[in-house]
């Protein structure tokens, strides 16, 4: 439905406009240029309205060396989230990536999103770094400080897509959705809000970005590991020809804490991974035919 709304005008707003007589007996439309009903219009347009195109942007940051330690695999991280973006459909030109950013370099590359996305874009932002949180706040490390959830706030609050997925890598990943969470957005969080994150040597990466966004390669599996959730066309359960976070994050979780138990890291060890889901409908992230 559309809905509008009727207002009188005055001084000729339509050459010869018709008005209704509510004055006379027989109540009927006369020609009348001083009064007529119209519409008027407040709005002015600011470049981010919907135009017919769904596009997807995305930032990744690989937050290796930071202002806490080394973040180790971080790197790894990111280029591989990168890969499986690119091999499943993206434009690598939508996809900024950066390596053990500082505080500025992010807000650039945030800045940046809001300079490029408009009303029915889908915006993915990753980020896998040293970090936590608190009933007070949350916040993942960069090289030369911290990213912390009102920056986050106030840079996605200038973007104008459609939908947002964040996907937080860190220790205590879980408080990213007690603090971040909103309408219209999707949160994936590698942890729950008191357990670690952790990386493995062996397949040298964080657990949890592994299973979700290892790169599909030709040959499967690869040195006997399996792909990541958003690589794997089986999950897609609708049939739509693409993986969204709701349709690869069950995955990602239930393998990042097998990996767990498989390597014999203790119950302690369990990152137990939790999503959040505000977004209407599915958040559709890779192309997978």
């Amino acid at each position: 439905w559309q809905y509008y709304e009727w207002y009188y005008g005055t001084g000729n707003p339509y050459q010869r406009g018709s008005s209704y007589d509510g004055n006379s007996l027989t109540w009927t439309w006369d020609e009348n240029t001083d009064i007529d009903f119209c519409f008027r219009t407040y709005a002015h347009e600011t470049g981010d309205e919907p135009d017919g195109i769904i596009e997807r942007w995305a930032v990744i940051l690989g937050c290796r060396d930071t202002i806490s330690g080394t973040a180790y695999y971080a790197d790894n991280d990111a280029y591989d989230c990168k890969e499986c973006l690119v091999r499943h459909g993206w434009d690598e030109s939508h996809i900024k990536m950066l390596i053990s950013p500082s505080f500025d370099e992010v807000k650039s590359a945030m800045e940046w999103l809001a300079s490029v996305d408009d009303g029915d874009d889908l915006d993915l932002i990753v980020w896998t770094s040293h970090g936590g949180g608190s009933g007070w706040g949350y916040e993942f490390n960069v090289y030369d400080g911290s990213i912390k959830d009102d920056d986050l706030n106030a840079w996605l609050d200038d973007c104008s897509a459609k939908g947002f997925c964040l996907v937080a890598n860190s220790c205590g990943a879980g408080w990213a959705i007690h603090h971040l969470k909103e309408e219209g957005r999707v949160i994936l969080a590698s942890s729950a809000k008191n357990r670690s994150s952790y990386v493995s040597s062996y397949i040298e990466n964080s657990v949890f970005l592994y299973f979700l966004t290892e790169p599909s390669y030709d040959f499967f599996p690869k040195d006997g590991k399996p792909d990541g959730a958003l690589t794997m066309k089986e999950l897609d359960a609708n049939k739509d020809g693409w993986i969204s976070a709701e349709e690869a994050f069950p995955y990602a979780a239930e393998k990042t804490d097998e990996f767990a138990k498989w390597e014999g890291w203790g119950e302690k060890f369990i990152q137990y991974p939790q999503m959040y889901d505000g977004f209407d409908g599915d958040f559709t992230i890779s192309y997978v035919g």
